[in-house]
């Protein structure tokens, strides 16, 4: 009788949470307001501007780790000590690049996977020359997995630092996982789009970071399209400069289609163009602790720049992926102003 009631408290328990994460799922506008951390700084705008994006990886993914996802068994650093030292490394990092403006993402606000530190608020007192807005893209109250070692509370998102003034910034929603079971587990992409004026054109930035760790190529490549869609419906050359800056997911320095994971440049509105560092890798797999040489690397972070911006070029910042999975990759280029 015993076992009975055991087996019927466990049956409830496994339809209980299903239905409380349902109730509790994360549901975004599908335009809303970035969260201001702050937005008092106003350097003055030149005609050179530089900006870097980077996956910071929730700083869990040093060059020690592997992760289940790309074939690993863990979900990334499970010490505090190694998820801070972490955070501070790529803090410092960002620091000595000291670009104008910043491309975040997977940076989280709290969570089990980051020992409940803050990465924004950390950044934000030691990057104190820039302005900092955030919107979440996952939110999940508990991922169980990898088994053994689960991620755990989800709460991350994407991230703009800018030392100019934003004068507006929005989160906007992508298609997601329709799939119940998926959805309420994975994250629902969205891109922060950040207008700056003070040039003679208006400079708006857009940060994305594409769906990671899916079968489901089509819907990323819906993603991609409607980013590219709303870059060109608001692209005026004689109006405004626009950036898409963030991971694509694509490998963007491939000319195969051997894996189905190549960016389809043709794609690409008529008034831009893609820019990346052709001569260093931007991103690692993570079947297993990275050896260089050995480990594989790819390029899936880069910019797509409306045409009227100039003198454009990038570099990858090489740091053999010692605190995240990913490189920082900067732009620069000059407008008009």
């Amino acid at each position: 009788m015993v076992v009975v009631y055991g087996i019927g408290i466990l049956l409830l328990l496994i339809s209980i949470i299903p239905l409380y994460l349902y109730l509790i799922e994360y549901k975004p506008e599908s335009e809303e307001d970035a969260r201001k951390y702050r937005n008092n700084r106003k350097k003055d705008v030149e005609n050179t501007l530089s900006i870097t994006t980077l996956n910071v990886g929730f700083c869990g993914r040093d060059r020690t780790q592997e992760f289940y996802t790309d074939g690993g068994h863990t979900a990334g650093a499970r010490t505090r000590e190694e998820r801070f030292d972490n955070l501070i490394s790529i803090t410092s990092i960002l620091k000595d690049i000291d670009s104008d403006i910043f491309c975040l993402q997977e940076i989280d606000s709290h969570g089990t996977r980051t020992s409940d530190i803050n990465q924004i608020e950390h950044m934000a007192s030691e990057l104190n020359s820039h302005n900092i807005f955030f919107a979440y893209n996952y939110v999940a109250k508990w991922v169980q997995l990898p088994l053994m070692h689960p991620m755990g509370n989800v709460n991350s998102g994407l991230a703009l630092l800018s030392k100019y003034k934003i004068d507006d910034s929005k989160r906007i929603q992508l298609q997601t996982e329709v799939k119940l079971t998926r959805r309420l587990l994975h994250p629902k992409e969205a891109m922060l789009v950040n207008r700056i004026k003070g040039l003679s054109h208006d400079l708006i930035i857009i940060n994305v970071h594409l769906m990671p760790y899916t079968q489901n190529d089509h819907l990323r490549r819906q993603q991609l399209q409607s980013i590219l869609d709303y870059a060109d419906e608001i692209y005026d050359s004689l109006k405004n400069y626009v950036i898409i800056a963030g991971d694509f997911y694509y490998d963007l320095n491939s000319d195969t289609d051997s894996d189905g994971n190549d960016f389809n440049t043709a794609i690409i509105p008529e008034g831009f163009s893609l820019h990346y560092d052709e001569t260093r890798p931007s991103k690692r797999s993570m079947t297993q602790p990275y050896i260089r040489g050995v480990s594989e690397e790819f390029t899936t972070d880069g910019f797509i720049v409306s045409k009227n911006l100039y003198n454009v070029t990038i570099k990858t910042h090489d740091y053999e992926f010692k605190h995240s999975n990913h490189q920082p990759v900067t732009l620069y280029c000059k407008v008009k102003k």
